[in-house]
């Protein structure tokens, strides 16, 4: 996908040529963390940090972007976390959509890359069953977890002739479900915002794992400098 941007082992930035992505004037930044931001819903915090990038642009093409993503789960209710339900929004509502690093049908990948051990410590995180066959030290969800499939293999698309090394996996956010007092951290790869944004909000939809009609959202603003 051309004119297109976007939540390890440390923090990290997302840029579109010499702009870059930071926290907007009215976000809540965190403590000592001046190019990180967060928010809350329903006892779930999610935080999107946006500093350094740990060399890991030198390995995703030019037209991906990574924003690093910590999920911390104090609420009662264990809640999905899919690709589906993160994105950014540009200022007249654009949707840059979250990039999966594994695609659905992904036997042959999983053959080359062997099992992945993800960079990041979880705690009380189900990887989603689909994917345990990469993740076998992870504990699997034991129910699908719906998701519009056509919409991932079209984004997977946007590796275009660079799909994901094995590192850039092993950073990836894994998909499935956060328990409570659960915490996960992993790099959201996301279509690239073209160079007309000014201001974007990163966008999490929380829906209960237990229960899909319960649903909240967090909303974190950012803007391009």
């Amino acid at each position: 996908m051309k004119n297109l941007l976007i939540v390890a082992c440390g923090l990290m930035s997302a840029s579109c040529g010499h702009s870059r992505l930071v926290p907007a004037a009215d976000a809540q930044i965190v403590p000592d963390a001046t190019d990180a931001a967060y928010a809350v819903a329903d006892g779930v915090r999610v935080v999107v940090s946006l500093g350094d990038q740990e060399g890991l642009a030198r390995e995703v093409p030019g037209d991906v972007a990574p924003i690093k993503v910590r999920v911390v789960n104090h609420g009662a209710r264990p809640v999905s976390i899919l690709y589906d339900h993160l994105n950014l929004r540009g200022r007249r509502g654009h949707r840059y959509r979250a990039i999966p690093a594994v695609p659905l049908e992904h036997a042959k990948l999983a053959r080359a890359l062997a099992p992945i051990r993800p960079c990041f410590a979880s705690s009380n995180f189900q990887v989603a069953g689909r994917y345990h066959d990469l993740y076998p030290q992870l504990d699997p969800w034991p129910a699908p977890l719906l998701r519009d499939e056509s919409v991932y293999e079209r984004a997977y698309l946007s590796w275009s002739d660079h799909p994901p090394d094995r590192e850039v996996v092993r950073m990836a956010l894994p998909e499935g479900v956060l328990g409570p007092q659960g915490e996960i951290t992993g790099y959201v790869y996301f279509e690239r915002p073209t160079s007309s944004e000014s201001s974007l909000t990163f966008d999490a939809t929380l829906v209960s794992a237990s229960n899909v009609s319960e649903v909240s959202s967090v909303r974190i603003p950012l803007r391009m400098e």
